[in-house]
């Protein structure tokens, strides 16, 4: 079940990095460091931003402390 919410989630991130990769004129082959480029760019954007990146990258925090050793 966790792996079909896994799955799920990193397709659902995929719809929304991806397409404002391009948007902003991004290179797409960046990798990881994606997350802190075009996120933020996102986040301006949107109503309550600031809410919504705090409690994105806080979340990726969290996953972060998760992964076992």
């Amino acid at each position: 079940m966790v792996s079909i919410f896994d799955t799920i989630a990193a397709m659902l991130a995929a719809l929304v990095i991806i397409p404002s990769v391009f948007a902003f004129n991004m290179d797409p082959a960046a990798g990881p460091p994606l997350m802190f480029i075009t996120m933020p760019e996102i986040f301006k954007q949107m109503p309550a931003g600031r809410l919504f990146a705090s409690i994105f990258f806080y979340s990726s925090i969290i996953c972060w402390n998760n992964i076992p050793s």
